[in-house]
C-alpha cells in the first residue's frame, strides 16, 4: 500500500509577501518529490498579473517607467513594493536638483530647465554649466560667416561666425550691428574721415558733370560706371565715344510710316506713343515734325563727335548727346528700296544709354 502524503503549510520566501506569508506544499507533490513552494498563491497571482508603472518625477520633471520584472524582483529580493515619488536617476543622485536658468546672450530674455541628467553629465565631462537657451545654442551651431558693404568705406568685409556668436553675447542681436566693416567699427574716426572724403568726390563728381558739355555725357558715364572695360572706347579727356556713325538710307516720307502697321497702331504711332513724352522734350507730339526735326537728321548724321552708334541684335542704335535722342533702325521687312527703316525713336538720357551699353544690350560700333 502506497504511502499518504498530507499537504504542509511552509512560509513564502518572498519579503514583500501579499498574503498571509504561508504557502500551501501539495501532498501530491511531495509525493512526487518536487520542492516545495517559494512563494504563496497570492505572490504568485500578483507577480503573474504585475504591470508596468509610469511616474511624474517632481525633481527632473520627467516620465519615469519602472518595468514589471523590476517590481517582481524587488517583492522576491527586497521587500513589499511601494511606487517610489522619484525615478531611480533622481533617487541614487539626490544631491541634483532641477535648475532655472537665464540665457546670457544679451538680447534674449529666454529662462530654461537645467535638469539633474544634463548637470551630472556635464560635471562627469569637468565642463561648466550651460549659459545660453536652446534655441540661441541652435542659433550659434547654425550660424554663418556674414558679408556686409560697408556703409562708412563701401568696401566688402565678411564677418566670421565666431564674431557673430560673441557679438550676440556681448551687444545684442546681430541685426542691430551697424553695417561697418571691423576697423570702421573700431576706429570712429575713420568713419568721419571716409565720409568727409566721399562727400568731397561726390561733390566733384557733380561738379565735373555741371561743367560738361551735353556731346560727351554718355563717354562720361561709361567711364564712371563701366569698371574699366571702356577706357579703350572713351577719351578720357573729352569723353568723345570711339564709334563709327554710318549714314542710313531709310524711309523720310512720314506719310509711309503713317502705313506701316504695328501692334500699337502704326509705326508713326510707336514713335508718338505717350509713353515717350516727346511732348516734354520737344514741345510736340507731332510725328511729322518729330520724324523731320529731330529723327531723320540723327539717321543721316555720320559724325561721331556728335552721334554714337551701336548694334543691338539685328537692329541698330544712333543715340545724339545733344539732344539726348535715341533712335532704332531695322531693315525695311516692306521693301528693298530703300532698304532701312526707322523703328522706334524717343528721348533718353544719357545715363540711361550708357547704362544699355554698360549692360551689353548695345554694342559700339568701331
Amino acid at each position: 500500500m502506497s504511502e499518504w502524503f498530507d499537504d504542509e503549510e511552509v512560509p513564502c520566501q518572498n519579503p514583500g509577501c501579499v498574503g498571509d506569508g504561508t504557502a500551501i506544499w501539495r501532498g501530491s507533490d511531495r509525493k512526487r518529490g518536487k520542492d516545495a513552494p517559494e512563494q504563496c498563491y497570492e505572490c504568485y497571482l500578483a507577480n503573474k498579473n504585475q504591470e508596468d508603472e509610469t511616474i511624474d518625477c517632481p525633481n527632473c520633471e520627467e516620465e519615469y517607467p519602472y518595468k514589471a520584472k523590476s517590481i517582481v524582483w524587488h517583492r522576491r529580493n527586497v521587500g513589499e513594493w511601494e511606487t517610489p515619488e522619484l525615478c531611480r536617476f533622481c533617487s541614487e543622485h539626490p544631491e541634483y536638483k532641477m535648475k532655472e536658468l537665464s540665457c546670457q546672450n544679451k538680447a534674449c530674455t529666454n529662462t530654461f530647465k537645467y535638469g539633474p541628467r544634463w548637470q551630472k553629465k556635464i560635471a562627469d565631462r569637468g565642463q561648466e554649466d550651460p549659459v545660453l537657451c536652446e534655441d540661441c545654442r541652435e542659433a550659434n551651431k547654425a550660424q554663418q560667416p556674414v558679408t556686409i558693404t560697408c556703409e562708412a568705406c563701401e568696401m566688402k568685409f565678411t564677418y566670421s561666425r565666431n564674431s557673430v556668436i560673441s557679438w550676440k553675447r556681448s551687444d545684442g542681436w546681430w541685426e542691430d550691428h551697424p553695417v561697418l566693416c571691423k576697423p570702421c567699427f573700431k576706429d570712429p574716426d575713420r568713419v568721419k574721415r571716409l565720409k568727409k572724403e566721399k562727400e568731397k568726390e561726390e561733390k566733384q563728381k557733380r561738379q565735373k558733370e555741371l561743367e560738361l558739355q551735353f556731346a560727351p555725357r554718355v563717354g562720361y558715364y561709361l567711364l564712371e560706371k563701366g569698371k574699366g572695360k571702356f577706357e579703350y572706347d572713351v577719351d578720357s579727356e573729352t569723353y568723345e565715344v570711339n564709334s563709327n556713325p554710318t549714314d542710313f538710307d531709310v524711309i523720310t516720307d512720314p506719310s509711309i510710316y503713317a502705313c506701316i502697321p504695328d501692334p500699337n497702331g502704326t509705326a508713326i504711332d510707336h514713335i508718338t506713343a505717350d509713353r515717350h513724352d516727346w511732348n516734354g522734350a520737344a514741345g510736340t507730339n507731332d510725328g511729322t515734325a518729330i520724324l523731320e526735326d529731330y529723327v531723320l537728321p540723327i539717321v543721316e548724321s555720320t559724325n561721331p563727335t556728335e552721334v554714337i552708334q551701336c548694334t543691338t541684335g539685328r537692329r541698330w542704335v544712333k543715340y545724339e548727346d545733344e539732344t539726348g535722342t535715341f533712335v532704332l533702325i531695322q531693315r525695311n521687312e516692306y521693301s528693298s528700296n530703300p532698304p532701312y527703316r526707322v523703328y522706334n525713336s524717343y528721348p533718353m538720357g544719357p545715363d540711361d544709354a550708357a547704362e544699355c551699353v554698360i549692360s551689353g544690350r548695345w554694342t559700339l560700333d568701331k
